[in-house]
């Protein structure tokens, strides 16, 4: 266990796969030993202790699972997509029109961006990220490609969501943006934070995602390390990676101590 949390602090030094922490240098230590480095750096990224799935990588696996698309409009003023998977199909779109009627494109903590839905859109303060017509355009596209995919295959994104949705997941209460670089949280803290945003659809993937006979999902610790071992092989949309990168935690643990 020492050698990975030395690993660990030092992915946060080099900042892989985006870790600004120790914290979350563990967590790029649990997914590399899950996938591969190459596979963890080109497919997530790290940031508010939660692991992303780049929109990249999200569309790839839709159309590994047999789901195609076509880009209709990929601008700053919106993105459309025709996608169809198992036999649903259809034209979605995410204009800036709609994200303007959205909390997460304003600036400040999400009391000050709730107060600016009240005030005419041109007195509002947008996001420094938003204000330009390229960065507008990634975050249209990405947002569609999360939301599409979800829809149609949801084993596509893993559970998880896109960097640059993410990164709106920050400012969840009003601080001074002048420290705001300084202040590090942990892993539990950063939790916390994505369920007040977000309360049905944040996981745990420390518990077992299927629950046993008394309706209790159960703890990874709780297990086994043959039906740990088990379940790593489980190939159930609901077990994703980050599941099995916990799992992986709980076995080399055990293997430590023994």
């Amino acid at each position: 266990m020492q050698d990975a949390v030395a690993m660990a602090e030092q992915f946060a030094m080099a900042h892989v796969m985006g870790a600004q922490n120790a914290a979350e240098g563990m967590l790029a230590v649990v997914l590399i030993n899950e996938v591969g480095l190459v596979k963890a750096e080109s497919n997530y990224h790290i940031m508010m202790g939660r692991i992303s799935k780049k929109a990249h990588a999200v569309l790839a696996d839709f159309v590994r699972a047999g789901g195609t698309y076509r880009i209709i409009d990929r601008s700053p003023e919106q993105a459309v997509m025709f996608a169809s998977k198992d036999g649903t199909q259809g034209e979605y779109t995410f204009t800036w029109e709609q994200a303007l009627q959205e909390p997460f494109v304003y600036a400040g903590g999400i009391g000050t961006q709730q107060y600016q839905l009240t005030l005419p859109v041109a007195d509002r303060a947008l996001k420094a990220k938003y204000a330009t017509p390229r960065s507008r355009m990634q975050m249209l596209w990405a947002r569609l490609i999360s939301d599409t995919c979800q829809a149609l295959c949801p084993e596509a994104n893993d559970g998880m969501y896109p960097p640059e949705v993410v990164a709106d997941f920050e400012e969840i209460d009003d601080v001074d943006d002048n420290k705001k670089g300084d202040v590090v949280i942990d892993v539990a803290e950063a939790t916390e934070r994505a369920e007040a945003v977000a309360p049905d659809v944040v996981i745990d993937y420390t518990l077992c995602p299927f629950p046993d006979g008394n309706g209790i999902n159960q703890s990874w610790d709780t297990y086994t390390t043959d039906r740990l071992e088990l379940a790593i092989a489980c190939k159930d949309v609901l077990m994703t990676v980050t599941h099995k990168a916990a799992i992986r935690l709980v076995i080399n643990s055990r293997k430590e101590t023994s």
